[in-house]
């Protein structure tokens, strides 16, 4: 794997953990959804990361991401 991906991969996967531990510790509505906001940005920051190493010549991941967003 290439130095970018694991970069991205790590980038994702501390988005993800950080809107877990969010979501789950708190009573505010409003702190629970920027948490499952950040969950999803993760999620999305990985399908940005596999896509552009599988795909390259493509955009189709890149514009799929910010209809989600």
């Amino acid at each position: 794997m290439t130095l970018v991906l694991i970069v991205a991969l790590g980038t994702g996967a501390i988005l993800f953990g950080i809107g877990v531990y969010g979501a789950l510790s708190q009573t505010n509505l409003v702190m629970i959804m920027m948490g499952v906001e950040l969950i999803l940005a993760g999620a999305l920051v990985n399908l940005v990361a596999f896509w552009r190493v599988l795909h390259p010549e493509s955009y189709s991941g890149q514009m799929f991401v910010l209809v989600v967003m």
